[in-house]
């Protein structure tokens, strides 16, 4: 343990929680991760989240479970990583939960890979893993996920998204899903269209409190209750991002003039990519009138001035 260079305390917290007789493990299993090149910031991470590693089996648990990542293309410097921010799989069951769990993940990056290299699904799926520590879904709950999102509409890149950002969404059990989902449509999102996974997205990282804090902010500043639910619905990121980062910006002179001239261009089917609210509201002055302005006729920017002014 003093390897690790913990402060006596949590050496202290970590041992109390094993018996004496197993002291001797923890040396091995260090000896083991500095052989897979992890420093001691790694390590420390690694047992902080799940002090049980420090006390597994080299060869029966540690070993195959890092063979099974490494065969998944998960090596290199992204393996020490993936030990440090998500410890779990070492202590999960290789063949009940890892290798049919992980396996569900993989599938669907592989079906929707377009143009994408090995290399680049593999780097997906490590950023999957490590987003953060947690105990992996098993492989029924996953698919069942999986295949209501689908149905819903939610499919493809808006898939893997998900995977990335909201991993522990796929564990929740199917009424608390349906439920998200419900509530996502009574809020103005349609089943079926692109939009939908933004606004699940928003209220599954929200609370319900969280949510009405952050619509009572806008109401405050005149807004009617169908206007930000119209806002919501237009731009769920708004209301994804902090209620700080809200405030940083004029509502009057910048994101309601952007979210204006966004659903104006958007209407006229001219953009190839639509970029997030949020990415609008950072972009500088001049970036966003090249961007959504000037190419886009006279009239566009006479009213993104106008609006601007406060003018309807």
């Amino acid at each position: 343990m003093k390897s690790l260079e913990f402060p006596h305390h949590k050496a202290a917290t970590i041992s109390s929680r094993f018996p004496r007789e197993s002291i001797q493990k923890p040396e091995l299993v260090i000896r083991y991760f500095k052989s897979l090149a992890l420093s001691t910031a790694h390590m420390q991470s690694a047992v902080r989240r799940e002090p049980l590693v420090l006390y597994a089996d080299v060869d029966t648990t540690l070993k195959p479970k890092v063979d099974f990542c490494q065969e998944l293309g998960l090596r290199g410097p992204h393996l020490p990583i993936l030990i440090a921010k998500n410890p779990k799989l070492l202590t999960s069951s290789l063949n009940k939960k890892l290798k049919p769990s992980i396996g569900v993940i993989k599938r669907v990056l592989e079906c929707y890979r377009g143009k994408s290299t090995d290399d680049k699904i593999n780097l997906l799926l490590f950023h999957i893993l490590s987003r953060y520590g947690w105990d992996i879904g098993n492989q029924a709950r996953l698919e069942s996920t999986i295949a209501y999102l689908k149905s819903c509409g939610i499919v493809g890149s808006q898939l893997i998204m998900l995977l990335k950002t909201e991993l522990r969404l796929f564990s929740m059990r199917e009424p608390e899903l349906k439920g998200l989902v419900s509530q996502a449509v009574e809020m103005g999102f349609q089943m079926g269209s692109r939009m939908l996974v933004y606004g699940v997205h928003a209220l599954y990282s929200n609370s319900p409190e969280t949510i009405s804090r952050k619509f009572g902010l806008f109401e405050e500043l005149g807004f009617r209750k169908e206007e930000c639910s119209l806002m919501f619905v237009k731009a769920p990121m708004v209301a994804a991002g902090g209620v700080s980062f809200l405030l940083k910006f004029s509502l009057e002179r910048r994101m309601v003039p952007r979210l204006r001239v966004m659903e104006l261009v958007k209407s006229r089917g001219v953009l190839k990519r639509h970029p997030s609210f949020v990415t609008v509201l950072l972009m500088m002055e001049d970036e966003f009138v090249n961007q959504f302005i000037s190419k886009y006729g006279k009239d566009l920017k006479v009213a993104y001035e106008k609006w601007r002014l406060g003018s309807s």
